[in-house]
């Protein structure tokens, strides 16, 4: 009986803080049944790039503690402009951490990489959908502490890549 009641104490809050989210919050926190803040992050408004330059997603990026561990989870959509298009996906962080692995599956695409700003590009498929994104970063920082941050591009000059909002993404400790 405890069992049910904790699982469905730590449902009920969970739900409530998406609710928050899906209100238009662009960060919430809340604290899972081990005694760690979760902090949800979340894009409110659709996200555009037309320029092959890398820009950052607004609403996704958090503080790093130093000597710290962290799994970030995302999800949404994207699409591009026209069938040639592609997204380019990256994220920054500290200086010298210790393990970074980052994966990106956007429709049947996977890409992945083992360092903060190794960009992860390919074309889209369908390009002109909304395709089902996710997007994740394990990270082991190091003795520093500071900003990690998705950055996205198109991968064709002068083609507009589209994060659709909500996209969102659970960072756990």
């Amino acid at each position: 009986m405890a069992r049910f009641c904790s699982a469905f104490i730590h449902n009920c809050l969970r739900g409530l803080f998406m609710l928050v989210l899906l209100m238009g919050a662009a960060q919430a926190q809340i604290i899972n049944n081990t005694g760690s803040n979760i902090t949800l992050l979340r894009l409110n408004t659709t996200y555009s790039n037309s320029s092959i330059s890398f820009s950052n997603v607004p609403g996704i990026s958090f503080t790093a503690d130093a000597n710290s561990t962290y799994q970030i989870v995302c999800t949404g959509n994207m699409k591009q402009g026209t069938a040639a298009g592609g997204f380019q996906l990256q994220w920054t962080g500290p200086s010298s951490p210790t393990g970074v692995q980052i994966t990106a599956t956007i429709g049947s695409t996977f890409k992945s990489a083992n360092a903060f700003s190794a960009v992860m590009a390919s074309t889209l498929s369908p390009a002109t959908s909304d395709t089902a994104t996710l997007v994740t970063l394990s990270l082991i920082n190091g003795p520093n502490a500071g900003t990690v941050q998705l950055q996205a591009a198109s991968d064709v000059a002068l083609e507009t890549l589209t994060i659709e909002a909500p996209f969102i993404c659970t960072v756990t400790p």
